[in-house]
């Protein structure tokens, strides 16, 4: 089964009970993609290695305030500058998953 086709399993199952966390990679360690989401709330982190963490920055925001969505075994707080629809974040998932790609380095925050 090809990366974009298991990753699209994944979200399938976890979006049928509301809410999930996956991480995507390609064939080496690194660089790792994440997506948690709750309802239409989406988070994207990038781990470029081991030692740095980036956020994706929303396009532009969904809802003022906060949202909470799983990241591995917690929830996890996300201010609306980083919370996404889910389809736009599934939209970089695929992106990534297809062929490495990432959205313009300009919209990532590094944590």
């Amino acid at each position: 089964m090809d990366a974009a086709r298991g990753t699209r399993c994944k979200v399938r199952g976890t979006r049928a009970i509301g809410s999930g966390y996956l991480e995507v990679r390609r064939e080496a360690d690194y660089p790792v993609l994440t997506l948690g989401f709750h309802d239409d709330a989406a988070v994207v982190h990038r781990f470029a290695d081991a030692k740095s963490t980036w956020l994706l920055r929303a396009r532009s925001h969904i809802a003022t305030g906060t949202a909470e969505v799983p990241i591995q075994d917690e929830v996890t707080e996300f201010t609306s500058e980083f919370v996404h629809g889910l389809a736009r974040a599934w939209e970089v998932v695929q992106r990534f998953a297809v062929n490495d790609g990432f959205p313009d380095p300009a919209l990532w925050d590094e944590m």
